[in-house]
């Protein structure tokens, strides 16, 4: 049986009421407005009247034409510290290092959030985790009116094949949309034979790596990479190993976290193994050099860095910095001006503008609504000044105990606001516990389902940025620069002319304008509200996905 995502978002399953929701706007790789209409439209206009709109508008081309095989490999939970090639441990990731250096662009990347299911919308739409709506087990699913990548690309004349390894990322949650094939990515026969076979032509491949995800196994032929103090490597560590410290108040050993850290590594160097036998099909194929080889992740691991383990609890430093690695073709080299901490949601119009897709509207029989467009992250081809704005990286983190977060990072300064919906509840973490050990409900003073209601239910009456004007938010500023370990922290209204209060008027200024007006949750959700079957439910609880 293959591994499946475990996503520690900080919530339970509960039923969140739907309404109406706005269809999605945004800007194209070049800055312009692009309409995304509801998926019938867009089926009606694609591929005659979307390759028409998009692609005539290029009159002089300044990026040649790219119509080979573009290849996008997302890692599932990989941070950049682990990547040789981005300073992590020499010979640890030998594969992802050799296409470091056949690449153009090499850099850590900011993710848009700290798990999978709004990361990787975002990576598939260009979108911030709360436009696309993807940000909850019950929101899990890409919305009808989306446009994704697969879908653009299709309209392009690609043909589009998707090779998942995720639960979070199967066909009924909307990820197959746009694939002419989507399959299992299983043992990797199916991908490197298609892989080794690409003619040149114009063709999309996507294929989502699980591991280094929890849970975590022994692989002996890696112990000699792997640099610990631990004492004995158990065979496996299970999510629920994990789980009880994923409570900062609960104290993590030394000798727990070399443990965890050491496993996890060696998963790094399998995930490693994977990708390196994907692209080792590509080099057989002849199509290497002419291929645009794109490979990211969704989101880090934690492994004790600020009290938690695991991932989805916060939007520090360790899980939102992602590699980003970007091979161009050979027509297109020289094009890119690589630099660190861009958001890895500009992976989506990149690849629009490689294969000739300008922004320009697509216009659909719904009227263009309110004074703030659905910004699509703009395409790495441009220039830090051509970008503007854009070049900050949001993350946001929705739904956890009382708490959003939200996260900026601009030239390596990071300003981290946590916005209260709610006060604590003391007995949140136990209540994720008793997900595993079903004896832990009995020390409770009510029942988790019961804890989870209530947290959902104050969420969406409350404005997600803003949050409750009882509890004052909090913020923290942290400098990424090498060798700095200067942060600060303060609460978000004090002293107006601080240099805490202006990062953070700038990140809910910059929340605004990608995000569009703030209004309580209940409000703006809509779309068909994804639930779990009971086999969904218990694959994920026995991965470490919390079930209230």
């Amino acid at each position: 049986m293959n591994r499946e995502d475990k996503s520690t978002m900080p919530q339970n399953m509960r039923k969140i009421p739907s309404v109406p929701m706005e269809r999605a706007r945004g800007t194209g790789p070049s800055g312009r407005r692009v309409v995304a209409s509801r998926r019938s439209v867009v089926r009606l206009v694609a591929p005659m009247i979307l390759i028409a709109l998009l692609v005539s508008c290029r009159s002089e081309p300044s990026l040649p034409l790219h119509r080979g095989p573009v290849i996008l490999i997302t890692i599932d939970t990989l941070r950049s510290d682990v990547v040789g090639a981005l300073g992590g441990p020499a010979g640890l990731t030998p594969n992802l290092d050799r296409l470091a250096a056949e690449s153009e662009w090499v850099a850590p990347a900011v993710s848009t959030s700290s798990w999978t299911v709004p990361s990787m919308a975002s990576i598939f739409t260009g979108l911030q985790p709360w436009r696309h709506g993807n940000w909850h087990a019950e929101r899990a699913t890409l919305r009808e009116d989306l446009l994704t990548l697969p879908e653009l690309i299709k309209a392009a004349g690609f043909r589009t094949t998707g090779y998942r390894s995720n639960t979070w990322l199967r066909p009924r949650f909307g990820y197959s949309q746009g694939f002419d094939a989507f399959h299992n990515l299983g043992q990797l026969k199916r991908a490197v034979a298609h892989l080794e076979s690409l003619p040149g032509d114009a063709e999309f491949v996507w294929a989502h790596i699980l591991p280094p995800h929890a849970p975590y196994v022994r692989y002996d032929e890696f112990v000699d990479r792997v640099q610990t103090s631990a004492s004995e490597l158990p065979p496996r560590v299970v999510t629920s190993e994990l789980e009880q410290f994923y409570d900062p108040e609960r104290a993590l050993s030394e000798d727990e976290r070399e443990t965890f850290w050491a496993m996890y590594q060696m998963n790094v160097a399998h995930s490693d193994r994977l990708l390196g036998r994907l692209l080792d099909a590509l080099r057989r194929s002849g199509q290497f050099d002419n291929s645009l080889v794109i490979v990211t992740s969704d989101h880090g691991e934690e492994f004790g860095e600020r009290g938690q383990i695991a991932h989805g609890g916060s939007l520090d430093r360790v899980l939102i910095e992602v590699p980003l690695i970007v091979k161009l073709p050979t027509a297109q080299q020289g094009r890119l001006q690589p630099r660190p901490w861009v958001s890895n949601a500009r992976i989506f119009a990149t690849i629009a503008e490689s294969v000739g897709l300008e922004a320009s509207e697509i216009e659909t029989s719904e009227s263009a609504s309110g004074s703030h467009g659905d910004l699509i992250a703009p395409s790495l081809f441009l220039s830090p000044e051509d970008s503007g704005p854009d070049e900050a990286a949001l993350a946001e983190l929705y739904l956890g105990n009382g708490t959003n977060s939200f996260s900026m990072v601009e030239e390596g300064r990071q300003v981290i606001l946590d916005s209260r919906f709610q006060p604590n509840e003391p007995e949140y973490f136990l209540a994720r516990r008793a997900s595993f050990d079903e004896s832990l409900v009995e020390t409770m003073s009510e029942s988790p389902e019961d804890l989870f209601e209530r947290v959902t239910r104050s969420f969406l009456v409350t404005p997600p940025l803003s949050g409750n004007s009882d509890h004052r938010p909090e913020f923290e500023l942290v400098d990424w620069s090498p060798e700095s370990e200067e942060s600060a922290r303060g609460g978000a209204q004090d002293g107006d002319g601080s240099a805490g209060a202006r990062e953070v008027r700038r990140l809910r200024a910059e929340w605004l304008r990608r995000n569009g007006e703030e209004k309580e949750p209940g409000e703006v959700l809509g779309g068909d509200q994804q639930q779990l079957t009971p086999e969904e439910r218990e694959r994920l609880r026995s991965l470490g996905y919390v079930a209230g």
